[in-house]
């Protein structure tokens, strides 16, 4: 071990003794705030009664920490009391963006952070409910985490609740979604408290640190496809409202093909689907233009476009739930509804899709990726700070969810359709003008959102095949074009949404949304002396992660390879 300098270990002494005095450890017994008596007045009389250097060092070193750790508690207590944010940023690891996915996905939720920015602190104890809530968000903000975690789950597939309640039963399906945030946020905790443990805030390192480095190569790759699929999905949406928005038009200028179909569901499987001379050209074409974005190594370019296609997304979910209501008074009213009969869900003919519905779940809280980025960006990221972003970013989902499956099950009954802006349109009301720009929405929400899921799938890849994040232009040039190739090739062969949702959350969302922090939770040794707890999460992760896997194989099984028949078999029968 080195040697200090007698003014070297001078300094150090008086920093740790200014820390100590500061958080007030160095007071009178009778100061009944403070159990701590302890009594350093003379550095150099301290100096003289320990020989050996190091180990003075070493001695401050722990007041030190001392300092820190209390630090830390001291600010939590504030914390519970007023929810101002503290003055001071959290320890942060380098900003490049290129280092690792973590990084990447700071950037996506927070934008590129500015070296020169002052946080300024708000007293929102004593501020107006619509002062806290308008107050401008700053990075690694207490709002700014919970809404961009949050939106990391609001995708697309929200849109996709419908069928389900009506397989499950409304009662039902919305218990599994309300169960489904509760695990959602257990794991979150626990990826963070594993990390804590072991003073690492890096997903992968953490993986490979606790479970080695072949579990954190499995991790890396289901990673990897989740964002390969998320990919497919968006392209296949995509060019589905173009034909929905085509389907609009055309009734709209009174086109008598398009007038034959009762509502678009039918138009798309029986036209817009079938004509192969349109598909390929017209998703090749969005490709072509997503191509030059996917192209960027700096994704906070692509903040502002996210940002409006995250709004264009709630935007469509008011439109939909506000229609809901009179699609119930002025067509549903006299209608059945499925509340609680979950026979559907089991039905072989229907592929048993008891186990897609979870594996649907599964990929609705699919923003695990984003843990330890907004851990490491939040400012004063303590445990209990930490956890109330995830608290609330879980039950904002959780609501989104609630409410957008209620008024999908109210609008369309007893049709299963794909969507909900696949629905019919309100009788009286054709065209509708707001749902059109609805899915205009959706189409500029998945656009821009692609660059920012490319992205991260470039940077596994990369690490995966080449053992590095080194991005050249000639590198990103060929990869970028190859796998835009392959994702819109098997999109425009294979389009249907909703088994591709499936596939996701039972082989990649199960993966590392819950059986990875289960087990690195377990081996970081939180439950080393609660044996009993320990097998129990074990078992739910493991019991879940098989729950998933048979989720992803009923869907290739029964909706790719149809072994209980075609579509025409069934409607046959």
């Amino acid at each position: 071990m080195a040697d200090f300098d007698d003014d070297e270990e001078d300094n150090k002494i008086s920093e740790g003794m200014n820390n100590l005095n500061e958080l007030g450890l160095i007071r009178d017994s009778n100061n009944n705030s403070n159990n701590f008596n302890l009594k350093i007045n003379d550095s150099s009389n301290i100096k003289a009664n320990i020989n050996n250097r190091t180990v003075l060092s070493n001695s401050v070193n722990i007041h030190n920490k001392i300092a820190h750790d209390l630090a830390d508690d001291s600010q939590e207590e504030i914390d519970e009391n007023n929810d101002a944010e503290p003055e001071e940023l959290a320890p942060r690891e380098d900003d490049d963006m290129n280092k690792s996915l973590d990084d990447l996905w700071a950037v996506h939720i927070y934008g590129k952070r500015d070296p020169n920015e002052k946080y300024v602190p708000f007293e929102s104890k004593k501020a107006k409910f619509f002062e806290r809530i308008l107050h401008p968000m700053q990075y690694g903000s207490l709002r700014g985490s919970i809404f961009g975690l949050s939106s990391m789950c609001l995708e697309a597939g929200a849109m996709l609740l419908a069928i389900r309640c009506q397989q499950f039963g409304m009662v039902n399906f919305l218990i599994i979604v309300v169960l489904g945030g509760l695990l959602a946020y257990w794991c979150l905790v626990m990826m963070i408290k594993a990390g804590k443990n072991i003073k690492e805030k890096n997903y992968s390192k953490v993986v490979k640190t606790l479970l080695g480095k072949k579990f954190g190569i499995f991790m890396d790759i289901n990673i990897a496809l989740y964002l390969f699929g998320v990919l497919i999905s968006f392209m296949v949406i995509i060019y589905q409202m173009i034909g929905a928005i085509v389907y609009d038009i055309l009734i709209i200028v009174g086109n008598e093909d398009a007038l034959k179909y009762d509502n678009y569901t039918v138009y798309k499987e029986e036209v817009w689907e079938q004509t192969n001379y349109l598909k390929f050209p017209i998703m090749y074409g969005v490709a072509a233009l997503v191509f030059p974005l996917c192209l960027l190594k700096d994704i906070s370019k692509m903040r502002i476009p996210s940002l409006i296609g995250v709004l264009a997304l709630v935007y469509s979910i008011i439109v939909v739930i506000i229609e809901s209501f009179f699609y119930l008074i002025n067509e549903n009213w006299d209608k059945s509804f499925n509340w609680i009969d979950i026979r559907d869900a089991f039905k072989y003919e229907e592929g048993i899709p008891f186990f897609g519905g979870l594996a649907t779940v599964f990929y609705l809280y699919s923003c695990h990726a984003g843990a330890f980025p907004v851990y490491k960006s939040l400012r004063n990221n303590t445990t209990r700070r930490i956890k109330k972003v995830f608290r609330r970013s879980i039950l904002l989902d959780v609501v989104i969810y609630f409410l957008i499956a209620a008024a999908s099950f109210i609008t369309v009954p007893n049709e299963k359709i794909e969507l909900i802006l696949y629905r019919k349109n309100l009788s009286g009301f054709d065209p509708d003008y707001f749902i059109i720009i609805a899915k205009a929405g959706i189409i500029f929400n998945l656009f821009f959102s692609t660059p920012a899921n490319y992205a991260g799938f470039r940077l596994s890849f990369f690490e995966l095949v080449w053992g590095n994040t080194n991005l050249t232009n000639v590198k990103n040039l060929i990869v970028t074009g190859g796998v835009l190739l392959v994702v819109t090739t098997i999109g425009a062969v294979y389009d249907k949404v909703l088994q591709y949702v499936e596939l996701l959350g039972g082989f990649c969302s199960v993966v590392y949304c819950i059986l990875i922090p289960g087990l690195i939770y377990v081996k970081s040794g939180n439950l080393k002396r609660n044996k009993i707890m320990k097998i129990l999460v074990i078992f739910t992760v493991v019991f879940l992660f098989i729950f998933g896997y048979i989720a992803g194989i009923f869907t290739i099984l029964f909706d790719i390879v149809k072994i209980n028949g075609s579509d025409e078999e069934k409607e046959n029968k």
